[in-house]
């Protein structure tokens, strides 16, 4: 039944899949993810004080957002067309 209305739906509608870009941002998403983890090793000690540590997480986790936004920038038209407006729209104010 699952293989005849998959048949069927495809018959009367063309269902697409943006599989290059989901390889683009999974692979994005996979380097800045190792980025966050080789930092975090190295930034990162379970020894230290909470106010010692917060910082530590939230630079790390800086980091691995601002790598994933430079990649994606740098990949895909939509993310650069978004941030290139949001740094207009704070220009102007």
């Amino acid at each position: 039944f699952l293989i005849y209305g998959l048949v069927a739906v495809k018959r009367h509608h063309k269902v697409g899949f943006p599989g290059r870009l989901v390889v683009k941002y999974g692979v994005s998403t996979i380097v800045a993810s190792t980025v966050v983890y080789f930092v975090s090793s190295i930034l990162l000690s379970y020894t230290m004080t909470v106010y010692e540590f917060v910082p530590r997480v939230i630079l790390s986790v800086g980091i691995g957002a601002g790598v994933y936004l430079g990649m994606t920038y740098a990949i895909d038209k939509s993310t650069r067309e978004l941030l290139d407006s949001i740094a207009k729209e704070l220009k102007i104010k």
